[in-house]
């Protein structure tokens, strides 16, 4: 159903790991229900291109049009053709400089090893540090991080898990971790909903191949099948900024943790700095080149004391400092 295109080398991957079935027109027939309903191995690309999608209604009956994040799109600093799959799964050298053949990244194919350790590595030529695992790095759908209701702003892979499993209990068999949708008198919402939590299941990858569609997606799912998510749809479309921005952290106050966001209208070499109140530099959340677009780094205060304390973000072109309150 997806026509490739573009990707660079990632198209050759992406032609195989698609769904062979029209998502569209599969989830309305209900005599398509058994024990191997879903987008069938291997759909990785429809979500990474946020494309071949059930189709759902919000409230007013207007289909709803979901938002995608850019990945399969995203070129890394330094490249002018983006490559999709192969820019993260292949990120990074064959070896070490010992000889020894690395687990991840590389030729590996593997984004983590048998011992866990994610290669996050891959990540940060586009998002700078984001920690040790992928689990680390939140999403904020309109500044909020919380995306499954549960009281706590976790990170993206987290909060997709708390999403699945609410979704899980509202499917077949109700009040049920598992998912089966083998009965064909079950209601189209049902089929539709259930397609997506087994699509987004079988991705695997939790919603880091396009955090905006994966959210939203399972967001539809849920609300059809009468759950709340009360986190709203992201916008549309990513647009480029057309000036240099340092936004007001948020949440400000906060404790410990808190995201501050800043805008490129172009590629440039950009620092994130964290000072205290005398002006005394603390931490260098990020430093280093960056694509035009939106960014975020998060500072984790749990090492300081209550007070006033400022950040600044630098590039070439631009510097602007900002005050924040950390309360605890």
């Amino acid at each position: 159903p997806v026509t490739i295109e573009k990707y660079g080398t990632g198209a050759l991957c992406m032609h195989c790991h698609r769904s062979r079935r029209n998502a569209a027109t599969y989830t309305e027939d209900p005599d398509n229900a058994s024990s191997h309903y879903g987008a069938h191995h291997g759909p990785e690309a429809d979500l990474l291109l946020g494309a071949n999608a059930p189709i759902f209604e919000d409230k007013d009956g207007n289909i709803i049009e979901f938002p995608s994040s850019p990945h399969a799109v995203a070129v890394v600093p330094g490249e002018t053709q983006g490559n999709a799959c192969v820019n993260c799964h292949m990120a990074g050298e064959l070896a070490d400089a010992e000889g020894n053949i690395n687990l991840v990244g590389g030729h590996s194919w593997n984004m983590n090893d048998t011992e866990g350790n994610d290669h996050v590595e891959a990540c940060a030529p586009c998002h700078g540090i984001i920690g040790d695992s992928f689990k680390d790095k939140k999403y904020y759908v309109n500044g909020n991080a919380d995306l499954d209701g549960n009281g706590i702003a976790e990170g993206l892979q987290v909060e997709i898990h708390g999403l699945m499993e609410e979704l899980a209990l509202l499917l077949p068999p109700v009040g049920e971790p598992e998912v089966s949708l083998n009965d064909t008198s079950l209601a189209i919402e049902i089929f539709k909903a259930g397609y997506v939590y087994l699509w987004i299941e079988e991705d695997r990858s939790f919603g880091v191949h396009n955090p905006a569609f994966a959210f939203s997606l399972l967001k539809a799912a849920i609300e059809t099948v009468g759950g709340i998510v009360s986190v709203d749809f992201p916008e549309s479309g990513v647009a480029i900024p057309q000036q240099y921005q340092l936004s007001q952290n948020y949440p400000n106050p906060f404790n410990p943790s808190t995201t501050i966001e800043y805008s490129l209208p172009e590629q440039a070499n950009v620092s994130v700095t964290i000072y205290d109140a005398l002006g005394n530099e603390l931490e260098i959340l990020f430093s280093g080149e960056e694509t035009a677009g939106i960014h975020q780094v998060t500072w984790n205060a749990s090492n300081y004391a209550s007070g006033i304390y400022f950040y600044r973000m630098t590039s070439e072109k631009f510097v602007q400092v900002k005050k924040m309150l950390l309360l605890k």
